[in-house]
């Protein structure tokens, strides 16, 4: 991501204990979860969860077939144990044609891993080896790894020709190898949409709207459905797959994200950016440069700067993102571009620069303001030499927008890390929900070799301590908190220079 208003880019900000607030992501895992009891089994027409057999878990029992593959641990999640394919052809499972695999409209899921480039095929409905009878195919097409992307096809007015009438989505490019990645795509009759990790990665709404092709009658052969082989005789899946999903229905985009979670996955929350557009002094359109996600709700936005004033925005949120600014006045007396500022789905900590003068602390400027903080956050100077400076935040609407220098210090030679504690003001959720939370699995992104503590409060000055400190391996760091029995709010302490 690029520098944005003066904003330092999301790398440097993630150095700075960007943990995306543990229990942000519990609240809405809790949520979540709660809900997709009641509605991710509604049009669910097949399932297999291959633990230990091809019919394990699976809607129907009596309609699959393996062909050959061998069941390993994911070592990944809630996703248990996977079935694994060699990427040739005598390795697939097979469901068999059946009226209620045949879905007008559907919804197509799977988490997969894989170590391989090229075209692979995950999932397809088709009659092998001719591919005739084709009617969507979820596929990997990639030079290698790291130029991996992920497709969603099917067919409408295709007239039963093999390869015509195929409609597409692709996602970016993005890294898959030897990482799970859960994938799922679906069609209403008008919209074609595609998933990866719970976040819609591409649409296409240039397809003629109806229901997927469908074959049947005298000396037509089944189209079955080919799990890790292709409906040609190429393109085998090499990799593990696990938890195939087909609903006859288009799932909603808080649906896709609670399968996501169930397999163990965790929630991604981005910052949504916005850049403005000035004409003869007033501000007269937002521009979205990147949408963001996981906005539950309307964030507010701010215009800051440019050398004038009264310019308001509204942003608008679809499918988790900030899709486009509303402007609702445009000020006046802007000399310069302002910046735009969109509030985060969730609190998330702030980040600045000091700068050094004479030995002392001069000033501390804002690179990111953060977002949620409804009392002062603890901040602390590391290094640069000196020592004795103190600083305060000037706290505005939930976000740091300045800093006053309390003591400049002495002695240093260059500009220490400013340690800004993250918000702490998200509570817990109530027990109004059936889903009873003792513990939860999170992905913290925090600095490599730092050590931390999870904290838990109720009355935010008494802080205790939960569990053992520990040592982050890796920038992202997967841990597991018991918090049944915990105070009402929480934090995750950096102990590496304060224990």
């Amino acid at each position: 991501m690029d520098n944005i208003h003066g904003w330092r880019a999301a790398s440097d900000m993630k150095k700075l204990i960007h943990f995306r607030c543990i229990l942000a992501v519990l609240g809405c895992l809790t949520a979540l979860l709660a809900n997709a009891q009641n509605t991710l089994t509604n049009g669910l027409v097949s399932q297999l969860d291959f633990e230990n057999s091809v019919n394990d878990g699976a809607i129907p029992v009596e309609s699959t077939l393996l062909l050959g593959g061998r069941y390993t641990n994911s070592d990944f999640g809630n996703l248990g144990r996977t079935i694994h394919f060699d990427g040739v052809s005598t390795q697939g499972v097979v469901l068999a044609d059946a009226p209620w695999l045949k879905p007008s409209f559907l919804t197509v899921s799977a988490w997969m891993r894989t170590s391989s480039g090229g075209l692979m095929q995950i999932a397809a409905k088709g009659h092998y080896p001719e591919s005739t009878v084709e009617q969507w195919s979820f596929y990997v097409n990639s030079d290698s790894p790291a130029t991996t992307k992920v497709a969603f096809a099917i067919k409408r007015n295709s007239g039963g020709i093999q390869s015509q009438g195929w409609y597409f989505t692709s996602s970016p490019s993005i890294p898959l190898a030897n990482q799970w990645v859960f994938l799922a795509a679906s069609w209403d009759g008008t919209r074609m949409v595609l998933y990866v990790d719970g976040k819609q990665v591409d649409a296409n709404s240039n397809v003629p709207p109806g229901p997927i092709d469908t074959f049947s009658g005298a000396g037509t052969p089944a189209g079955d459905i080919q799990i890790g082989r292709s409906t040609v005789p190429f393109y085998y899946f090499q990799g593990d797959i696990d938890q195939f999903k087909l609903h006859n229905r288009a799932l909603s985009a808080a649906e896709i994200q609670s399968l996501y979670l169930q397999g163990g996955g965790t929630l991604k929350y981005e910052v949504a950016l916005a850049s403005a557009r000035i004409v003869n002094g007033f501000f007269v359109q937002g521009d979205i440069l990147k949408g963001g996600y996981g906005y539950t709700n309307v964030p507010k936005v701010r215009i800051v700067g440019g050398g004038g004033s009264g310019a308001t925005a509204q942003a608008n949120v679809t499918n988790f993102m900030v899709t486009s600014i509303t402007v609702l006045t445009t000020g006046s007396g802007y000399t310069n571009t302002p910046s735009i500022w969109i509030d985060a789905p969730i609190p998330i900590g702030a980040s600045a620069t000091a700068i050094v003068n004479g030995g002392g602390i001069a000033s501390v400027n804002v690179d990111y303001p953060g977002f949620g903080y409804t009392g002062e956050p603890v901040i602390t100077l590391i290094g640069g030499g000196g020592y004795g400076a103190e600083v305060e935040p000037i706290i505005i609407d939930g976000l740091i927008q300045g800093f006053r220098i309390v003591k400049t210090g002495q002695g240093y030679t260059s500009a220490p890390f400013v340690r800004i504690d993250p918000p702490t003001s998200v509570q817990i959720p109530t027990a109004s929900l059936d889903v009873g939370v003792k513990s939860i699995q999170v992905t913290l992104h925090v600095v490599q070799s730092h050590r931390y503590v999870l904290e838990g409060t109720s009355d935010f000055l008494n802080w205790i301590q939960l569990g053992d400190a520990f040592d982050a391996v890796t920038s992202s760091s997967v841990k597991v908190f018991d918090v049944g029995d915990a105070p009402g709010f929480f934090r995750l302490r950096d102990i590496t220079y304060n224990p």
